[in-house]
């Protein structure tokens, strides 16, 4: 579906069904990666990561570069031809529960290439991931199997990861918008399941998080993003069931007093 600022339009249909992949871009430039396929179209009970990668114009997918390694629950930001992969989780009905990755890809609008790995594996469920290729933040997470959701926060400068200051309160399946000295991140689950969910949201300057407005809904999971704190938006996600409401930030207007004596 698209989005015009007020309603939602189907639009066509991406070519393999998955969830928890990655994107990046924008409505007529668009780039969609990784992310799992259900157990049963995998041939086993349980699901199977993806390495697929296709890019959108506005009408129609058509197929990019496949990741080189295939995984699920990966951050994803960037542009068409200049897109940013990195964290997730790999699985297979062979390989259950998977494993983690620190694993960072760079796509250059045609081919991924392996770049610098995270200082530690990047738990999956995490997609709030903003930014640019040479300058990404990646936020928190959730280790396989753990009731802890992560605080974990690094920056990322086109070559190397380095950890920042860490999130205020533990968040994974959160969604986040901006560049890395203007950044969001909202919403998301404080332990695995529901209805631990938080309406909380935290702005980023590039050095400090701070609060910032709540979402009207609690949930995690969602479609969101922006390439602005501006324009954050917020579509879908889990309350513990799926909900399809979806929200938009309003940032505040900062007013200054000019001398014009």
């Amino acid at each position: 579906e698209e989005y015009d600022g007020s309603s939602w339009t189907a639009a066509t249909a991406i070519p393999e069904k998955m969830d928890q992949a990655a994107g990046a871009g924008t409505l007529t430039a668009g780039l969609f990666f990784g992310g799992q396929i259900p157990g049963t179209d995998a041939g086993g009970p349980a699901p199977g990561a993806q390495s697929e990668c296709f890019e959108y114009d506005g009408t129609d997918w058509t197929a990019g570069g496949d990741l080189n390694t295939e995984r699920y629950g990966l951050g994803g930001c960037g542009t068409q031809t200049a897109g940013l992969a990195s964290g997730g989780r790999t699985i297979s009905p062979s390989n259950d529960p998977g494993t983690q990755q620190a694993l960072t890809e760079e796509y250059n609008g045609t081919s991924w290439t392996e770049s610098g790995d995270h200082n530690a594996n990047v738990h999956f469920d995490t997609q709030s991931m903003f930014g640019t290729q040479t300058a990404a933040v990646h936020v928190a997470g959730r280790p396989i199997g753990s009731g802890t959701a992560e605080t974990n926060v690094e920056e990322y400068n086109g070559t190397s990861w380095t950890a920042g200051e860490a999130f205020p309160a533990g968040r994974r399946g959160a969604n986040a918008a901006g560049v890395l000295t203007s950044g969001i991140v909202f919403g998301g689950g404080t332990t695995p399941s529901a209805p631990n969910n938080t309406t909380a949201t935290f702005t980023y300057d590039g050095t400090d998080f701070a609060a910032s407005a709540a979402l009207a809904t609690a949930r995690m999971l969602g479609a969101g993003g922006g390439s602005t704190v501006a324009n954050a938006l917020l579509a879908g996600g889990s309350t513990g069931t799926a909900v399809n409401n979806t929200e938009e930030f309003l940032q505040a207007a900062t007013a200054r007093t000019v001398d014009t004596t």
